[in-house]
């Protein structure tokens, strides 16, 4: 279940969905496509536990650097760490303060790890030798680079047409007969362009539908 904490409140008694003659039981969170989703979307479970993967694989790293070339070290840094820092981190947009920073703390000791350079040393010249965006730059260029390709490449045609049943029309008649009110000509064309992310969301899952939502919002 997943809502603000008034609404969380508001439905604490309800402990099953009936589903298909079938009764669900609700759970705090959410495993879809590797990304744990929370009742309250502050993703706080999925950074701790990319956190704790990570930093197990950069103390495995710290013991056999020494043996490996840079070359190979970093190629081993950006295939098993970095490459988890960055998977769906998109999602990550607009999160606290605090989740960031510890993908953070991560990317920093995993640089002095690959580096050879002591703890105490600052990360963040360690980072421009490499060529390596901190995290919350990172977050925003693949936002940015996921709303280049939605708006300019072949994703939104191809949605649209093997994925939109709906006719503008159709649409508009059925966002008029919601609750009975009536929408604004923004509210349609909204509804318009988040119609083709709602069939993303029936073929590839929960997270891309909220990443590509977060880029239309």
């Amino acid at each position: 279940m997943i809502g603000t904490p008034a609404q969380l409140r508001a439905a604490s008694t309800v402990n099953t969905v009936a589903v298909a003659d079938a009764n669900l039981k609700l759970s705090s969170k959410l495993k879809s496509l590797c990304v744990i989703l929370d009742s309250r979307l502050s993703f706080d479970a999925h950074v701790a536990m990319v956190c704790k993967t990570c930093n197990y694989h950069i103390w495995v790293l710290r013991h056999i650097r020494r043996l490996l070339p840079l070359d190979v070290a970093r190629t081993l840094a950006c295939s098993v760490v970095g490459a988890r820092l960055d998977y769906c981190n998109s999602v990550l947009y607009g999160a606290l303060t605090s989740s960031i920073q510890k993908f953070q703390r991560v990317q920093n000791s995993l640089a002095r790890v690959l580096l050879q350079q002591p703890r105490i040393l600052h990360a963040r010249p360690l980072l421009r030798s490499l060529h390596w965006l901190p995290v919350s730059q990172r977050i925003v260029f693949k936002v940015a680079a996921l709303t280049y390709k939605i708006r300019s490449i072949l994703l939104v045609q191809h949605i649209c047409t093997r994925c939109c049943r709906t006719t503008a029309a159709d649409l508009r008649r059925q966002c008029g007969r919601h609750l009975g009110r009536f929408y604004t000509y923004h509210e349609l064309e909204l509804s318009m362009a988040v119609a083709p992310l709602v069939s993303l969301h029936h073929l590839y899952g929960t997270v891309c539908l909220l990443t590509l939502l977060t880029l239309h919002h």
